[in-house]
C-alpha cells in the first residue's frame, strides 16, 4: 500500500513540475533557449522534493566511511568471553538531517573491561520522509540509513576468528532481572 502511496505521490509531483516548468517558460521571451531552459526548470522542480536527502546522504556518507570500523586490540581480546552493552542514541550534531549514533561495547565477562567497540549510525529522512510518513522511524526515501559496521555477519566472523565468546549479560548479585 506505501508503494501505490509513493508512486501517486511521485506521479503528482511530475505533473505538478511540468506545469511549473511549462509556466516559466510562456513567460520567457521566444527563442531556441525556451526547451532547455524549461528542461532545467523541470529537473530542478522535479529533484526539489528530496534535495534536503540528496546533501544528508553525502554528508551520511562521509560519516560512515570515518567511522565505520570495528575497534579491538586481538591480543587482549582473543580467547575471552563477552557481553554486548549498548548505549543509547545520541545525536549527531551539525549533519544536513538527523542522524543519531548508538556506541555498542562488547565487555569482557569478567572484567567488564571493553574489549571489542564499534558505533552505529542511523539517518532520518527529510521532510518529504516526515510529510508521507512511510514508516514511524522516517526512514531516508533515497539512501540506506544505517551504517553498522557490525552487521552482515562482520562481527560474527571476528568472534570467531579470535575464538571470542559472545554471551548474556551476567547478572549481578542481589539482581533479580
Amino acid at each position: 500500500m506505501s508503494g501505490l502511496l509513493f508512486f501517486g505521490a511521485l506521479a503528482l509531483w511530475c505533473l505538478v513540475a511540468a506545469l511549473m516548468a511549462a509556466g516559466v517558460v510562456r513567460v520567457l521571451p521566444g527563442g531556441r533557449w525556451r526547451v532547455p531552459a524549461g528542461l532545467a526548470v523541470f529537473a530542478c522542480l522535479l529533484v526539489l522534493p528530496v534535495a534536503d536527502e540528496l546533501a544528508g546522504a553525502r554528508e551520511f556518507s562521509a560519516l560512515c566511511q570515518a567511522n565505520s570500523t570495528i575497534e579491538f586490540d586481538p591480543a587482549r581480546a582473543a580467547g575471552r568471553t563477552v557481553y554486548p552493552d549498548y548505549g543509547a542514541f545520541a545525536p549527531v550534531e551539525g549533519s544536513a538531517l538527523a542522524v543519531q549514533v548508538l556506541s555498542a561495547d562488547y565487555r569482557d565477562v569478567e572484567t567488564g573491561e571493553s574489549l571489542v567497540r564499534y558505533r552505529l549510525f542511523e539517518a532520518q529522512g527529510g521532510w518529504l520522509a516526515e510529510v508521507l510518513r512511510f514508516s514511524e522511524t522516517r526512514v531516508p526515501l533515497t539512501f540506506d540509513g544505517r551504517c553498522d559496521p557490525g552487521g552482515q555477519g562482520r562481527l560474527a566472523a571476528l568472534f570467531q576468528k579470535h575464538h571470542i565468546t559472545l554471551t548474556r549479560r551476567p547478572k549481578k548479585a542481589g539482581n533479580k532481572t
